[in-house]
């Protein structure tokens, strides 16, 4: 009998294991990278200046057709101990030849909310008085992508560094 209770375990146990680290492995918790905000500014402008160049521009989910002038923008974001601006480009290797400054202004990576210090969003304050947020959907030193809605329109738009020659 003791015999045949050794046997029926050795069978269950090997099978029970691997559904339980099934069970185990398949949590609803995300792997969330949270930033803060001095991770966010040394992301977006190197501690100093970083220029990101778009790549990749959707509104609701669609890619615009447009000339590869209005795509390949160039966005740079200036940091340092007094003040972050940016400076948004036309990149004259696509543009006949011809660099026009298309908006510029202050920038900050704003927290979630008050209860926490992960970075999501960045508000961008126009010269020109207007105030534009995006949300980071991701942020890494290789690849930025923000999503803002815009008269009821869902604008997503993936950037990734310019690399200096």
């Amino acid at each position: 009998m003791k015999r045949q209770v050794i046997n029926i375990s050795k069978f269950w146990i090997g099978p029970a294991f691997i559904v339980f680290l099934l069970f185990a492995s398949c949590g609803n918790d995300e792997n969330i990278v949270v930033f803060t905000e001095p991770e966010v500014v040394r992301l977006l402008s190197n501690d100093s200046s970083k220029s990101w160049i778009r790549k990749i521009i959707t509104e609701n989910g669609q890619t615009p057709e447009i000339s590869d002038c209005e795509l390949l923008i160039q966005t740079k974001y200036i940091s340092s101990s007094t003040e972050q601006i940016y400076i948004v480009e036309s990149i004259s290797d696509f543009c006949n030849g011809i660099t026009e400054q298309l908006d510029s202004g202050s920038w900050e990576a704003l927290e979630e909310s008050s209860l926490s210090e992960r970075i999501d969003r960045i508000a961008y304050y126009s010269a020109d008085a207007g105030t534009t947020i995006k949300n980071i959907q991701e942020i890494t030193s290789l690849f930025l992508t923000t999503e803002e809605e815009k008269d009821g329109t869902i604008i997503q738009e993936t950037f990734e560094p310019l690399l200096p020659n």
